[in-house]
């Protein structure tokens, strides 16, 4: 829970599914866990039409995250990190 910045009620609560996870929480458990956001989403069939919007949504909250990160060295972190998974999702 103190990596994504929740406590520990809040997290019962996302399993229990009374409580929704915000976008940005959901990426930052996708970065801890390791795994591709799409990774979630293998068997829901997105109507054509939308996709390219909830991509788009996807990155820019990616890029607000990125962006609120002060540390350098944690910002070439996330960048290997990112290159490290979409390396491992290529292969």
């Amino acid at each position: 829970s103190k990596l994504i910045g929740v406590s520990f009620q809040q997290i019962q609560k996302y399993e229990n599914g009374n409580s929704g996870l915000s976008l940005q929480t959901f990426l930052k458990l996708c970065l801890i866990l390791c795994v591709h956001p799409d990774y979630f989403f293998e068997n829901f069939a997105f109507r054509e039409d939308s996709f390219g919007q909830i991509e788009e949504n996807l990155e820019q909250e990616l890029l607000k995250i990125f962006r609120s990160v002060q540390n350098e060295k944690t910002k070439k972190r996330i960048i290997n990190l990112i290159e490290t998974l979409v390396s491992d999702f290529d292969e």
